[in-house]
């Protein structure tokens, strides 16, 4: 593995683990489940337990900005800039300090430190939004919500020897080949 390949692709996996790094610190691994990917079937919080806070997220676009594609030392392995586009909402009782918080991430080394080390990452600095909703919880009362958008600008990377998807049968089947 050269250097340049220290790092991975953005997901909604690990990108959890990054926001549980960031709220929660020594303990994100326990309170991780507190950081909450924004679908309809997935674990609600407020439902559980009645819990005052949680973070919400989604990844809301990934998109290249430079036309530019550089080959790994190995010729393998090919890199490209990118920009993803990341929303959070926070609910409870701190959800709004929660969502100021993010506009000083980039006097965090911490903050910095991570989203380097993860995804070769720098958190634009020019624009981050931050505005209020309802959450609707489910058909049950909704709960006032505090939403950041925010970009990262990060490498992405493409192994030229992962399988390549040519089909897919609607059925659900994954086809490769043919």
């Amino acid at each position: 593995m050269t250097e340049t390949d220290k790092f991975e692709n953005i997901n909604m996996t690990n990108l959890r683990d990054v926001l549980a790094k960031i709220f929660f610190g020594e303990d994100w691994e326990e309170k991780k489940k507190y950081v909450v990917p924004l679908q309809g079937n997935w674990y609600n919080p407020s439902q559980e337990q009645k819990l005052d806070n949680w973070i919400g997220y989604l990844i809301d676009s990934l998109k290249t900005n430079v036309g530019i594609v550089n080959r790994g030392d190995d010729g393998r392995r090919y890199y490209r800039n990118a920009q993803t586009t990341i929303h959070l909402s926070f609910i409870g009782e701190d959800a709004e300090v929660n969502a100021i918080s993010v506009l000083f991430w980039l006097a965090r080394a911490d903050v910095t430190k991570l989203f380097d080390d993860k995804y070769k990452g720098v958190i634009n600095n020019k624009e981050v939004e931050i505005y209020s909703s309802l959450y609707e919880q489910e058909g049950l009362n909704s709960t006032l919500c505090w939403n950041v958008e925010f970009s990262l600008q990060h490498n992405i990377l493409l192994d030229s020897e992962s399988p390549i998807l040519r089909k897919a049968d609607i059925s659900g089947d994954i086809i490769i080949g043919g």
